[in-house]
């Protein structure tokens, strides 16, 4: 397997991967449908194009070839509409997304007939590609056309975003411009046009597209699934360590234990259950604010902050020692680098820093 169709098949199954995930997560918002639908389209044009270059004969070619240009009219008007549920902007956009899945059905269903393409054996990629016929610039334009508006879109929501939404924004738009940039560039082997290096790893942009959205996910809770995965992540670490110390115990119980205690395993298994039983609770509290602090800015109840931070400095009458446990409790509670406190000088009218 070449480098062209390795990079097509890990797109495939990177993408269901992820694709397969947000919509078990997220199945019952909109914005989880919709990236499901864009991910299956993925992968579907993804198995279509693999099955395409391993095609042994033109009759199967022709098939491969016509169905991947189908479901890339699938990729285009599912791709418009995430970034419509992304942007807020699918309830003002709803008669020019409508127009636009008419539009796209209409260029699918013409996909399939002959007017769109014939296939050829090119021996410069040692595989048959698309032959254009007359239908095939209306596709492109089509193609393009949608995509152009999703990105105008996009940008647009980007530069009026604020805070996180921009950050998410920031990674959809990253991910999108690296992904489209190596895999638009599968239509100029229908040209016969062949440009180092984006053939043959131009799909391996598709594949940081797919890592870069995982890590939006993760990092800045794109998709709107923080609560889920902190959850997921908290037990897989709580679940790893727990049974890493029971292995651990049945070692020492089969190496030591029995001759130290002269008892068996299970006795021993007994002692580690009960400290497991003692440390569970700190342990879990633990790995949360590690977990919170590395992948999330957390989200804290004022009211108990406020009531540590009262304990804590109701005997203190030096201000410089009150700043200092005050600025030390924000930057901890929040996961923030700096901060700082400014009192007005009524002497000069300004504030100044402490």
């Amino acid at each position: 397997m070449n480098q062209y169709a390795l990079a097509t098949f890990l797109t495939s199954m990177m993408t269901l991967a992820l694709g397969l995930f947000v919509f078990i997560k997220q199945s019952k918002l909109a914005i989880g449908r919709v990236f499901c639908f864009f991910s299956l389209s993925v992968v579907a044009w993804s198995f279509c194009l693999l099955l395409n270059i391993l095609a042994t004969d033109k009759a199967s070619a022709i098939i491969w070839a016509r169905f991947l240009h189908a479901f890339s009219m699938l990729i285009a008007i599912s791709f418009l509409h995430l970034v419509f549920l992304m942007s807020g902007e699918v309830a003002n956009r709803q008669k020019k997304l409508t127009s636009a899945y008419v539009i796209v059905l209409l260029i699918f269903c013409l996909d399939f007939t002959p007017w769109l393409a014939s296939v050829r054996f090119l021996t410069s990629f040692g595989f048959y590609v698309a032959e254009p016929r007359f239908l095939y610039p209306v596709h492109l334009f089509v193609f393009l056309g949608v995509h152009s508006y999703a990105f105008f879109e996009l940008i647009r929501a980007f530069v009026k975003s604020t805070g996180e939404k921009r950050s998410q924004l920031t990674y959809f738009l990253l991910a999108t411009i690296i992904g489209y940039s190596g895999g638009i560039t599968n239509y100029l082997i229908n040209y016969g046009i062949k440009i180092y290096p984006f053939y043959p790893f131009g799909n391996y942009t598709i594949i940081v597209f797919v890592l870069i959205l995982a890590f939006a996910i993760f990092r800045h809770r794109l998709m709107d699934i923080e609560v889920i995965i902190k959850k997921t992540l908290v037990y897989s670490i709580l679940t790893i360590l727990i049974t890493g110390i029971l292995f651990f115990s049945i070692l020492l119980s089969e190496r030591y234990f029995r001759q130290l205690l002269g008892e068996g395993s299970v006795f021993t298994l007994v002692i580690f259950a009960f400290i497991l039983a003692v440390i569970f609770r700190p342990l879990q509290e633990r790995i949360q604010r590690v977990v919170d602090r590395l992948f999330f800015k957390s989200k804290y109840d004022y009211r108990d902050i406020l009531r540590v931070l009262s304990a804590r400095t109701v005997a203190i009458i030096e201000i410089d020692k009150l700043f200092k446990i005050v600025l030390n409790t924000v930057r901890t509670t929040l996961s923030v680098d700096n901060a700082s406190i400014y009192l007005l000088d009524e002497h000069k009218d300004l504030f100044k820093k402490h």
